[in-house]
């Protein structure tokens, strides 16, 4: 009888070996899904700023390109002459950059809108014929 206990003994341990074995196989299949997972997500945060600097370079070179009409302008170019210069350049960039270089008028420079004259309806009830009509009955 001793010796069936040696064998279930062996037997114990080898099922407990055979566990642990595959529990390791399953946590380094879980690792290695694991590194994936970060790696994707890493791929994604890393894609998105490349996509803010692209972003950031496309503003630049818009600046500098417009900046570049501006000067174009102001050097006296007509707008004939800086279409053959500026392969691609739009009728519509151009008239940007002029509009650019014009003055802004200040707010005070605007005149402003005419205000209808208030005329009373004579009922001495803080009515006015702008807003009450000619009968004096309210159109509101």
């Amino acid at each position: 009888m001793v010796m069936a206990k040696e064998g279930r003994t062996g037997t114990a341990a080898s099922a407990r070996e055979k566990a642990r074995s595959a529990k390791a196989a399953l946590d380094a299949a879980r690792v290695e899904h694991d590194k994936k997972v970060e790696d994707a997500a890493t791929g994604y945060y890393s894609a998105i700023e490349q996509a803010e600097a692209a972003q950031a370079a496309l503003a630049a070179a818009t600046t500098a390109r417009a900046a570049a009409l501006v000067t174009l302008i102001e050097l006296g170019e007509p707008n004939e002459t800086i279409e053959a210069l500026c392969e691609g350049v739009s009728a519509t960039e151009l008239r940007a950059a002029r509009a650019a270089l014009r003055p802004k008028r200040a707010l005070a420079d605007k005149p402003a809108a005419p205000v209808a004259p208030v005329v009373a309806d004579g009922h001495g009830d803080g009515h006015d014929l702008a807003t009450t009509g000619a009968e004096g009955w309210s159109q509101t």
